[in-house]
């Protein structure tokens, strides 16, 4: 049989009993193939490791031959060895933010301010606590329109601080009721999460820099307000609510959903 280094089985062990300089290693995989069989040999007492660790500088001439190690011993070391060998595997398998995994990696826009596409608490509460107004504003630019959120959501002003501080006892998420091409969302208000306060959802030009959003155009009594978000991370979106009944709209506050 050849293993993934196309170095077969009984070539492993050479004719004096030691295993021969390894191959430069094709991967992380087959460099773990390769230390299990060391190990496997180990183990049975075929071979034996020197101090050191490195590759054997004697063989057994036959198995069960006396060298100083007990089975015992053998076995513990044997053990030890496919420990090692299974947190190999696990390392290679691990999911990474790489451009090879699909999974962008954080970005970290200064004092903490670190938006991060696999984690949605570190997102969050970076918005919440870390990012002034201007790394909101880059977030937020650099974001494109994303998907539209559907169902409940849960949600927290992230700047202006007073606004942020009394905000969870009069509005605490949003629920959207959309399709693919929006809808309508209802606010959820007090701690209770009562609904209200209902606005259009469609797509639309951003007030901040004219590219696509999505809209979150408010009925009366509220028809003054006007919210816009884009999903900055998988789950996660990021947006104004603006007074337009001025001449530019003012910024009221920013918040995040997810």
């Amino acid at each position: 049989m050849s293993s993934l280094r196309k170095v077969s089985w009984s070539s492993v062990v050479d004719g004096r009993g030691a295993i021969p300089p390894a191959p430069e290693p094709e991967s992380p995989v087959t460099e773990a193939v390769y230390a299990c069989r060391r190990a496997a040999l180990i183990g049975n007492g075929i071979i034996a490791e020197d101090r050191q660790g490195r590759d054997p500088a004697y063989h057994r001439e036959r198995v069960g031959q006396e060298s100083g190690d007990d089975m015992g011993t053998n076995r513990a070391r044997f053990l030890s060895a496919l420990t090692a060998v299974f947190a190999m595997f696990i390392a290679v398998g691990a999911p990474s933010a790489t451009a090879d995994s699909g999974v962008n990696p954080p970005m970290d826009y200064g004092g903490g301010c670190v938006i991060d596409p696999a984690n949605r608490s570190v997102t969050i509460y970076s918005l919440r606590s870390r990012c002034a107004l201007q790394q909101q504003n880059s977030i937020f630019g650099n974001a494109a329109r994303g998907a539209v959120p559907t169902g409940v959501k849960n949600g927290w002003v992230t700047s202006p601080a007073t606004t942020r501080a009394i905000a969870p006892a009069f509005w605490i998420g949003k629920t959207f009721y959309t399709g693919q091409d929006g809808g309508y969302v209802l606010n959820r208000l007090t701690g209770a999460g009562l609904e209200g306060l209902r606005a259009n959802v469609y797509s639309g030009p951003a007030i901040t820099d004219g590219a696509p959003t999505w809209a979150l155009d408010y009925l009366p009594p509220v028809a003054q307000i006007y919210d816009e978000i884009r999903e900055i991370t998988p789950g996660v979106w990021f947006g104004y609510s603006w007074q337009r009944d001025t001449a530019p709209p003012t910024l009221m506050l920013t918040f995040a959903l997810a």
